[in-house]
């Protein structure tokens, strides 16, 4: 089915509501149900479908800020493929070089792999002793 361009903008402004909305409600949501794994899964798919440049535009960093910080939290907490995974996708998705955000999620992404190799480390070498 081809779209009109009319209905284009009706599905571009839609879907740039949506992203406004979830940007500011999401990591809400994240802290609420943060120990149910399969509601965690689900709900960190939703910014892969972000207009995320929204972010800046709509001077919404502050929420950025704190969805990177609850995947971080995320990802140190859990161990269910389904949610490394979806948070993957999503740090993924946000690192997309063509967005304004991505040095800031890179850098977000990169720490939390260095904690996590660092973490690793020092695991591996108490067990070893």
């Amino acid at each position: 089915q081809i779209l009109t361009s009319k209905e284009k903008k009706a599905v571009m402004d839609d879907k740039m509501k949506l992203s406004e909305h979830f940007i500011t409600k999401l990591p809400e949501l994240l802290a609420k149900y943060a120990v149910e794994a399969e509601k965690v899964a689900n709900l960190l798919e939703i910014p892969q479908h972000f207009d995320v440049e929204i972010y800046t535009t709509s001077r919404l960093e502050k929420h950025l800020d704190t969805l990177l910080r609850h995947m971080k939290e995320i990802v140190e907490k859990h161990t269910e493929p389904e949610v490394l995974d979806a948070c993957a996708k999503t740090y993924d998705y946000l690192c997309n070089e063509e967005y304004a955000i991505q040095p800031k999620v890179d850098v977000a992404r990169s720490t939390l792999i260095d904690g996590l190799v660092e973490k690793y480390k020092r695991s591996y070498k108490a067990f070893m002793e």
